[in-house]
């Protein structure tokens, strides 16, 4: 028989669920000490994109991607052309 997490309420379930887990927060800051904001906007990278680099070493959730990017300082850019993305460059 399979061990079962009791919650005291449905909260706490819920808290559980939908928060990110900490290896996937750890990777996802691991990942990022390689970049820095773009403040001009040039360099996009879509969350898709991140997920995909990161998915030989864990899976990390949109929402997980979301909420470290804009935690770290980057910002949503959206281009006329209709590209979209988190304006990110490479550090030297």
């Amino acid at each position: 028989m399979s061990e079962q997490t009791v919650y005291p309420t449905g909260e706490d379930m819920l808290a559980d669920l939908f928060a990110p887990k900490s290896t996937q927060v750890a990777a996802l800051k691991a990942y990022l000490e390689n970049y820095g904001p773009d403040p001009t906007g040039t360099y996009l990278k879509t969350t898709d994109a991140i997920i995909r680099e990161l998915d030989d070493m864990v899976e990390v959730s949109s929402e997980t991607v979301a909420q470290v990017m804009l935690e770290q300082g980057f910002s949503i850019v959206w281009h006329p052309n209709g590209r979209h993305g988190w304006a990110m460059r490479l550090l030297q």
